[in-house]
């Protein structure tokens, strides 16, 4: 169909529909498993995602906060990826790798959530607010 420039009004030359893409957004991701650490604990430590946006992308900061510390922050690790979610770079102190899938991006989030490093900050910090 031609599109008819002679009317006073601009067309609207946007698809019909723009649809996200399939796969969830890691700072999503993040932000649901900030959610649950606070369930979890009974809201004594919260959970929260820094997002800082650059010219190359998007950087995601993990925070465990404590309330009743005047808001003591530890910083747990930071993921990093551009306009594309995957691959995504991860690092967790001294170490990064990239992970090219939501899957392994999962896998590796679990994995640190469960990490003796991880349940040794939270215990130590649980035990600072008891």
């Amino acid at each position: 169909m031609p599109i008819d420039f002679d009317s006073t009004e601009t067309p609207d030359l946007w698809p019909a529909t723009l649809d996200p893409v399939p796969e969830k957004a890691p700072a999503t991701i993040l932000k649901e498993q900030a959610s649950a650490l606070a369930r979890k604990t009974q809201w004594k430590l919260r959970g929260s995602v820094e997002t800082a946006v650059g010219r190359h992308g998007f950087t995601h900061t993990f925070q465990i906060i404590v309330p009743a510390l005047q808001d003591y922050t530890y910083d747990l690790f930071v993921v990093s990826h551009g306009l594309e979610f995957y691959p995504v770079k991860v690092a967790d102190g001294g170490s990064t790798k990239e992970l090219k899938t939501e899957a392994e991006f999962l896998d590796w989030l679990g994995g640190q959530f469960r990490s003796q490093q991880t349940l040794h900050v939270i215990g130590s910090l649980l035990r600072q607010v008891a």
